[in-house]
């Protein structure tokens, strides 16, 4: 539960941090995505999120591109938008905390 907790709060911090480097630059910040890169990104980011908690959470390396569109969009396109920054941080934390909380669970001794 603490790991949950603390790659919630980081993810959080990430994107707040994200949105203050857009203001930082004097960009106006939208919550909807602004540009077709922004939406497809968002896009992945959903379906990546139904995914890990679906019997199909196999699945869900191959909506790995999220990060990268949404990266796309905010660089290329300057899309300034709440989902973008989500999606570029929440695939990464995600697969960090599931590969913290593997290894963890594989070298701690269980009875």
């Amino acid at each position: 539960m603490f790991i949950s907790g603390a790659s919630y709060a980081l993810t959080v911090a990430a994107v707040l941090f994200i949105l203050a480097a857009f203001r930082a630059e004097g960009d106006s910040i939208r919550f909807l995505p602004t540009t077709p890169t922004g939406w497809w990104a968002a896009a992945f980011l959903v379906v990546g999120l139904v995914l890990s908690y679906s019997p199909w959470a196999v699945l869900t390396p191959a909506v790995g591109a999220g990060p990268a569109l949404a990266l796309a969009a905010i660089i290329s396109y300057r899309d300034r938008s709440v989902l973008a920054a989500t999606a570029l941080v929440a695939g990464p934390a995600q697969l960090a905390v599931f590969d913290l909380t593997f290894f963890i669970s594989m070298f701690t001794p269980h009875p």
